[in-house]
């Protein structure tokens, strides 16, 4: 968020998620996204709403997927320094 005299100059980001209570999800994802390519269009701020499943996987996770998976979670603490 970026903040001026006006109030909020610019938005990015999740502004609201959905909060799980009693194992389903109440209320939906509020998403503002600020584009900073250049552009000759003034508008450059958009806020999507998605309902509270959108990133809810829809099919099972493949073998590949796991190892994906397993590689990641072995990685997720390691600092990986690059020559």
């Amino acid at each position: 968020m970026i903040v001026d005299a006006a109030g909020i100059a610019t938005i990015s980001g999740a502004m609201l998620k959905p909060k799980k209570i009693d194992g389903h999800n109440h209320g939906n994802y509020l998403i503002a996204v600020h584009r900073v390519a250049p552009t000759t269009n003034p508008n450059c701020q958009r806020i999507y709403s998605k309902r509270s499943d959108a990133y809810k996987r829809s099919t099972p996770v493949t073998s590949d997927g796991q190892q994906h998976q397993a590689k990641f979670l072995a990685l997720k603490g390691t600092i990986i320094s690059y020559p």
